[in-house]
């Protein structure tokens, strides 16, 4: 756990924050708690104890830095694996249970999951499901409260929670009959939860849900293989998408088959866990197969995705070591199962370190975006997306960064940039105003600036309407920009018309716009703004 912590902060170092936890905190500035904790938008999940806590560290910690909510999210993959380490020495004994728990603390094909903090919602589930698995067995009063308490909190935090509703149900089915009926509640109240908030609460759906038999198996499948591949290594050796690889097939299917063979044996029985967390992976490959498609992603994730193949790893690994301890293997089968888990542990520490680098690249991009915007919030177009579609726009930003505070770069921070960054942050802000030059009258008459051929002049322009002037202006070539020093982003001119006007916006940063002009031609700028030449080439 110690080295994961150190290996795992220092893969994921560089990184912001998530689409998951921007649009959660564009929620959470918009809405009462309470609406968005139980309203949730069409076709998104029911995860009411996760939007709590995400308001809570929004309003104490803030969005100013990241690392607070990557070392909460640390410590669930650690509460996690600590617990599947739990379970597992209770079959296969201390040392033995060492191995899968190894791997599934440097999980990287989970990246998701353990380098950021927007699948808290699944960890949390997954945290409380296993916790209800580990004490649900003991079979107690007080083990039984504490097991349904545990799986509310997974139904209401993430519909991983469903898949530990199956392994409770498998759990109480394999008790006696007088205790069986007697402790159902412990299924019946998270269950009753759900069905209330499904039922009465929740919004109509907009996306259909996935209904094909056909398609559904072949998720399964799909989804099967992928964790399979994950854990054994496999993953590493073969192509995107992983679960298409002939090897992956093979090794999936004698998995599949070496657990029926051992369970066909009957030399003893398997345990109630073993069932529990088979019906819980079943559960959960069949659920993500029939609400993967989102609004933005119509067609759903692929099976491979981190947020399905981290907790299918967990409940996989838990049904091998629940069947280990029955089979009771030889110690050469130990051994090779080490190899194996070896081998899956080398896999994932190189997915790891990819989706590390990655995440190092997507960081200054959200940052550079959002950060271009601000102090433009009278100015920039709300329904611009400066990061893209997967991502809040620019009213969304605004609206979370004064509530919450602003991870974005700030304009000073911008201007010392490199330069492809500050090339991007202007053409980002120019887009988001909708900077473009219109057919005007003749203009104001006054003081005017006079740029003769060859005209190459850079001018320090402040806010107002601009005004330029010239005989052929369709031959013009115009760049503005305001956090790089030579403008680089084109400005649109008309076909035709001796006078253009180019509003310039005013923006809350110390700042100033610039505007290069290039012309064959003689180009008269003019108007209120009254712009000072900061380099010319040519007569003025």
């Amino acid at each position: 756990m110690a080295v994961s912590v150190v290996v795992v902060l220092y893969a994921g170092r560089g990184r912001t924050f998530g689409s998951d936890e921007l649009v959660y905190a564009t929620r959470l500035s918009q809405q009462s708690l309470w609406h968005a904790m139980f309203h949730p938008p069409s076709n998104s999940y029911l995860i009411a104890l996760p939007m709590a806590v995400y308001r809570a560290l929004y309003e104490t910690v803030g969005m100013t830095s990241y690392v607070p909510y990557r070392l909460l999210a640390m410590a669930l993959n650690l509460l996690c694996a600590g617990l599947f380490y739990a379970l597992a020495r209770r079959r296969i004994g201390d040392l033995w249970a060492l191995a899968p728990t190894t791997l599934l603390l440097f999980f990287g094909f989970g990246s998701e999951e353990i380098l950021t903090f927007q699948r808290m919602p699944g960890s949390i589930a997954l945290a409380a499901g296993l916790g209800m698995l580990l004490v649900l067995s003991r079979g107690t009063r007080g083990a039984d409260i504490a097991a349904a308490i545990l799986l509310t909190v997974s139904v209401l935090s993430h519909p991983l929670g469903l898949a530990f509703v199956a392994a409770a149900a498998v759990m109480m089915l394999s008790r006696p009959p007088a205790v069986r009926w007697r402790s159902c509640w412990i299924v019946a109240v998270p269950a009753l939860a759900f069905a209330v908030w499904w039922l009465f609460v929740r919004a109509d759906a907009t996306v259909p849900m996935q209904s094909d038999p056909g398609e559904i198996a072949s998720f399964v499948r799909q989804s099967w293989t992928a964790t399979v591949e994950a854990v054994s290594g496999v993953a590493g050796v073969v192509p995107d998408p992983i679960y298409d690889a002939s090897l992956g097939w093979i090794v999936s299917a004698l998995v599949l088959a070496l657990i029926a063979v051992v369970v066909a044996r009957r030399v003893r029985r398997p345990t109630p866990t073993f069932w529990a967390a088979a019906a819980a992976l079943l559960t959960l490959m069949i659920m993500t197969g029939i609400t993967r498609g989102t609004e933005f992603l119509m067609h759903g994730r692929p099976a491979d995705a981190g947020r399905y193949l981290y907790p299918q790893a967990f409940l996989l690994l838990l049904v091998l070591v629940e069947l280990a301890g029955v089979a009771r293997p030889p110690n050469w089968v130990k051994a090779a199962t080490v190899v194996v888990l070896g081998l899956g542990l080398i896999a994932n520490l190189d997915e790891l370190d990819q989706a590390g680098r990655a995440g190092r690249a997507l960081a200054p991009q959200l940052r550079t975006g959002y950060g271009a915007i601000e102090g433009g919030e009278e100015s920039v177009n709300r329904d611009y997306f400066p990061n893209g579609y997967l991502f809040p726009d620019a009213g969304d930003y605004f609206d979370f960064s004064h509530a919450f505070g602003s991870f974005a770069f700030s304009a000073e921070k911008l201007q010392s940039a490199p330069i492809p960054r500050r090339v991007r942050a202007d053409q980002v802000l120019v887009a988001g105003l909708g900077i473009v030059a219109r057919r005007a009258p003749a203009g104001p008459a006054g003081r005017c600036i006079v740029l003769r051929p060859p005209v190459e002049a850079t001018l320090v322009v402040r806010p107002g309407t601009l005004f330029l002037k010239g005989e052929n202006l369709r031959n013009a070539r115009l760049r503005i920009g305001r956090f790089n020093q030579d403008p680089t982003v084109p400005v649109r001119v008309p076909a035709a018309g001796r006078s253009l006007r180019l509003p310039i916006p005013a923006i809350d940063t110390p700042l100033q716009w610039r505007l290069a002009v290039a012309s064959p031609s003689p180009v008269s700028v003019c108007g209120a703004t009254r712009p000072s030449p900061v380099r010319t080439r040519g007569g003025s």
